[in-house]
């Protein structure tokens, strides 16, 4: 077993050391120097006083970035100190950097991941703007900037559950999400009788936004997560990470590369409507682009309208959405001489022909929905509805 004390270790360091090629250094490097987010970071975050860091912040990004290049699926601190360890005179020299250990990696992450915060003096009550003057999504928003490329007019968006590494103390009284009495999510039905949970002491305590802390981790939040893959739903603890992907421009056939543009990483109880606004509002803000169409799935469509709809239609940008099935057909709406037809609310009329939206099988295979695609692409289907 791994422990703390084989970080100091020389011997074990030196057996998981990893090796950077010059090529794949000077790519790394390159691309830092030229964005100049080392620079930025240690412009707004070196002290004046004290001590000098024995990583700089500068080194630490650099650094970052590149154990950023040689993880697959998971990134941890440790893997930092295995690139730095792993890295020859000469490249240890233009990082900025003799001597890196983990104590050294560990205090500067989390007084980065703290620098996005506002800072409240204790004397005087005065709040602060935040050490990097900006928000820690805004900052990753331009650390992963890709100006090479303009973002596309459409943007896909999608969230996905990033749990907790923090143990489970406790559970809500009957193991719902906490969102769940003020949303308007629907909960899996086989979630209506979750068992009780015996809690530890202590646990959970109450956020000052009045949802529940379930772990030593105070950020986390219960979510739900729905069935998949022919898998049961179950709620799950963590947060959720929104983002916003380049997409096909409308009318090109030539697919655009998935090029992550924005995310917002949110508690696991956030609201996906207000999650998915405040994601678009970051890229605005950092970018100065706003996509004029947002490819989203029922998460966000599903939403009530002055939690998505609205202050999408304020932003002047469009959605496109698949259909419950639900939504499908035709239906007496709220009020007398209206009616619903396909998700929208239209004035009654006998009249008109109604024509059913096709139901697409989750289970297609990855040559019907080409062909499907390259027959919608050249030969416009008689009287096809368009998803709104």
């Amino acid at each position: 077993m791994i422990t703390r004390k084989h970080y100091d270790d020389p011997r074990w360091r030196a057996k998981t050391a990893r090796s950077t090629g010059a090529r794949e250094f000077r790519q790394v490097m390159k691309r830092l120097e030229r964005k100049g987010t080392p620079a930025f970071v240690q412009e707004r975050m070196a002290a004046t006083t004290g001590r000098r860091r024995v990583v700089s912040w500068a080194a630490f990004i650099r650094l970052c970035t590149l154990a950023a290049f040689h993880c697959e699926a998971t990134f941890h601190l440790v893997d930092i100190m295995h690139v730095a360890d792993g890295l020859t005179p000469s490249q240890r020299r233009e990082v900025g950097f003799s001597r890196c250990d983990y104590h050294h990696v560990e205090y500067a992450f989390k007084t980065l991941a703290k620098a996005g915060d506002e800072s409240i003096c204790q004397a005087t009550g005065e709040v602060g703007n935040p050490r990097l003057q900006m928000s820690l999504d805004d900052f990753i928003i331009r650390l992963i900037e890709t100006p090479e490329v303009a973002p596309t007019s459409r943007q896909a968006l999608d969230g996905t559950l990033i749990e907790t590494h923090a143990r489970r103390r406790s559970w809500a009284k009957d193991a719902k999400p906490d969102y769940q009495q003020k949303s308007d999510y629907l909960v899996p039905a086989d979630l209506e009788d979750s068992p009780k949970a015996s809690n530890a002491p202590g646990f959970p305590r109450v956020a000052e936004d009045g949802t529940l802390i379930h772990s030593v981790d105070g950020d986390a939040r219960d979510q739900v997560q729905t069935g998949k893959n022919l898998s049961p739903g179950n709620v799950r603890l963590g947060y959720e990470a929104h983002f916003l992907v380049d997409s096909r421009e409308p009318g090109s056939p030539l697919h655009a590369p998935p090029i992550i543009r924005a995310l917002h990483l949110a508690p696991g109880s956030t609201h996906r409507g207000d999650a998915g606004i405040a994601v678009l509002d970051a890229m605005k803000r950092v970018l100065g682009h706003t996509p004029d169409e947002v490819l989203d799935d029922r998460g966000y469509s599903n939403c009530k309208a002055q939690n998505w709809a609205l202050p999408l239609h304020e932003r002047g940008i469009k959605q496109v959405f698949d259909l419950h099935p639900n939504n499908r057909g035709v239906r007496p709406g709220p009020i007398k001489g209206t009616q619903w037809r396909d998700g929208l609310l239209l004035v009654s009329d006998k009249k008109t022909r109604h024509e059913h939206v096709p139901t697409r099988s989750p289970l297609e295979s990855h040559a019907i929905k080409c062909i499907l695609r390259w027959v919608r692409a050249t030969v416009p289907l008689v009287g096809e509805p368009v998803f709104r």
